[in-house]
């Protein structure tokens, strides 16, 4: 015959045997969720170190293209000052050349 506390004995030990278990799979689920949670903190923190570099190449490519714009600015500038002063200067030489000529002209002719 079966008394009724080695029934109600046998039935506290499954409980207990059913709460240990579901403790340590909890536990367990804690862990693995614990882990996963490290994981994609880690993975957000490598894009945002990627972010960055990526923002600070952007920021140099920027200077760079500035940089280029403003040299090719400049050399134009000088090239255009440059072919105004020999244009200028061949004006000057031009005109000089002119009235030279025509000096000589009036005297080889007079009447004119």
């Amino acid at each position: 015959t079966i008394n009724k506390s080695d029934l109600f004995e046998t039935r506290l030990r499954v409980g207990v045997s059913a709460s240990e278990s579901s403790t340590a799979n909890a536990v367990s689920t804690a862990s693995v969720t614990q882990n996963i949670s490290v994981d994609v903190i880690s993975k957000i923190d490598q894009l945002l170190h990627r972010q960055s570099a990526v923002e600070e190449q952007l920021r140099s490519a920027k200077k760079s293209v500035y940089l280029t714009l403003v040299v090719m600015i400049l050399i134009l500038v000088i090239i255009y000052m440059t072919m105004n002063n020999m244009t200028s200067n061949l004006l000057m030489y031009s005109t000089a050349v002119h009235k030279s000529l025509q000096g000589t002209n009036q005297h080889e002719h007079p009447d004119l």
